[in-house]
């Protein structure tokens, strides 16, 4: 008949733990680990030669690698700013003619005699205009603020 086990009890056996070797007294047992680290697409000479002893020819296919890799990479960039400043100059194509329709605007309402609604746009258009203005050269003067 099986008993049900109760609570903190374990059903599984335990194995005896393996046996840890001990040093004889007296003997130290010392251990050395030596780590080195770089950075950059290229390994340093002395490893990359290490690489060419265990398997000629692989040095020269790593500098391949890398020299391709940064061809790539720089490939990237060029299209990156290209078309960062193609979306650069059609944002101000945009501001001018926006800013150019709300000042046409104020001066038709101007010579409409509606006054206040020629005065609010043409004063808005000119004000986003001068604020822009004056934003972008503070902040392109003084780039560490």
């Amino acid at each position: 008949m099986d008993h049900p086990a109760q609570p903190g009890s374990s059903s599984l056996k335990k194995s005896p733990s393996p046996a840890v070797p001990t040093n004889p007294p007296g003997v130290a047992v010392q251990a050395q680990i030596r780590a080195q680290t770089f950075s950059g697409p290229l390994p340093p000479p002395d490893l990359l030669d290490a690489y060419e002893r265990t398997m000629p020819g692989l040095a020269d296919r790593i500098v391949k690698m890398a020299e391709k890799e940064q061809s790539e990479r720089l490939l990237r960039e060029r299209s990156t700013n290209t078309v960062a400043g193609w979306l650069q100059i059609g944002g101000q194509l945009g501001a001018l003619v926006l800013s150019g329709v709300a000042i046409l605007t104020g001066y038709n309402l101007l010579m409409a005699d509606k006054s206040l609604a020629g005065f609010t746009f043409f004063l808005s258009a000119a004000a986003a205009l001068v604020g822009t203005a004056m934003y972008r050269h503070k902040h392109t003067a003084n780039p560490k603020e």
